[in-house]
């Protein structure tokens, strides 16, 4: 971490701490990091419930932000338009929400928190390798945090859907309505980026293959719909997706910390193999880059 970087979380701490004391937003569980989100009713059945789950595991002090504090950190440009975000720090966790979606704060929550659960739980962590990551362009360096971000919600989003759905009192039909919407969105912005190199072009089919893992894991309504929308604008991927899914993932899964891991291992091998049978060169080092954590034992 940069002194840069650990300035702004000092910072940004302080920030927090001011906020809540002059403010005197604070309630039994969740500290409301921003002054105009203290409307912002998000203590219910489902929130408390997962907050105690996540209490077996730590006693770290939840903060609620605006998402768009995120987003403007650059690593993470476009995050305004994310659901929600998670930041698991070293004395606290900040939960960042979508407060212009209200209708789906209460599950992004739940969700937010399964991240931080499935952590203590021993599920792999993505990591940036840097003896790689050392020796690429600074400005592809600067992409390596998104999207190990990117791989890592992949490989999680199986599991914190599945316990969504079988574990709390949640309304989701909002929220994938919500989820579906924002992936049309991201193919559609696809289709009118004017790639530069042909290589470029790949490197986001590699993504659109990751990506696509996780459409699997939506209720059948909208899983079908969105890897109709796939095939249509990124049949390439999607054929390629479809193919790794079917014949390797759908038989492991993503159930258990083991589990996760090998089928993290075989996703990176695939997304690697597909950038070298397409010539994405430089590109392909980015996903060499990202290490992927075996779970101790």
């Amino acid at each position: 971490m940069s002194n840069s970087e650990e300035k702004d979380i000092k910072d940004d701490k302080k920030a927090f701490s001011a906020d809540v004391e002059k403010n005197k937003i604070r309630t039994d569980t969740i500290l409301i990091g921003d002054p105009h989100l203290t409307d912002l009713r998000i203590e219910t059945e489902n929130t408390i419930k997962v907050l105690d789950m996540l209490k077996k595991h730590t006693d770290k002090r939840i903060f609620v932000k605006d998402i768009r504090k995120f987003a403007n950190d650059p690593t993470y440009s476009g995050a305004e338009s994310y659901l929600g975000a998670v930041d698991g720090r070293s004395d606290s966790i900040i939960v960042y929400l979508n407060v212009s979606k209200l209708h789906t704060c209460e599950a992004t929550f739940v969700h937010e928190i399964l991240h931080q659960i499935l952590k203590y739980e021993g599920f792999p962590d993505i990591v940036i390798y840097n003896d790689i990551a050392l020796d690429l362009p600074p400005q592809i360096q600067m992409v390596l945090p998104k999207l190990q971000s990117f791989f890592s919600s992949t490989i999680e989003h199986p599991e914190i859907f599945k316990r969504m759905a079988s574990d709390f009192n949640l309304d989701l039909l909002p929220y994938y309505e919500v989820h579906l919407q924002q992936k049309i969105d991201r193919f559609k912005r696809r289709l009118d980026k004017d790639f530069k190199v042909r290589a470029e072009y790949y490197f986001y089919a590699q993504q659109d293959i990751l990506d696509g893992l996780e459409y699997y894991s939506y209720p059948p309504k909208y899983r079908e719909e969105i890897l109709r929308i796939f095939k249509e604008c990124s049949p390439d991927a999607c054929a390629s997706c479809s193919f790794l899914y079917d014949a390797k993932i759908r038989k492991i899964g993503f159930n258990t910390p083991a589990l996760s891991y090998e089928s993290a291992k075989i996703i990176k091998d695939h997304i690697i193999k597909y950038g070298e049978k397409k010539s994405t060169g430089i590109f392909n080092k980015m996903w060499e880059a990202l290490e992927i954590k075996k779970p101790s034992s």
